[in-house]
């Protein structure tokens, strides 16, 4: 969801996923874009600013995150129980 605010800013509105990496972009021809703000997710409606600014397209990307480097996105060993903090989850290993 998009929103305009009154002092002209954008606010928009995403579901977001625990565990994933979100970036907002903004581009003028659809082509170059431009990293606005990285934002990292968490369950549920994730809100973020966009800037007061020339008119402009506007998109959210989303990255997987690998925090222990294991193969395994952390979103995916969130939604499967394990700690994506750890190489080998819950106590089987470092």
């Amino acid at each position: 969801t998009l929103r305009a605010l009154p002092d002209s800013s954008l606010e928009l509105e995403w579901t977001a996923v625990r565990g994933k990496r979100y970036h907002l972009e903004s581009s003028a021809d659809l082509v170059t874009w431009t990293v606005l703000q990285t934002v990292t997710g968490r369950d549920g409606p994730q809100r973020t600013l966009a800037p007061a600014g020339p008119r402009r397209f506007l998109r959210v990307r989303a990255e997987d995150i690998d925090s222990d480097g294991d193969g395994l996105a952390d979103w995916e060993e969130l939604a499967s129980g394990f700690n994506p903090a750890r190489t080998f989850s819950e106590g089987l290993g470092n």
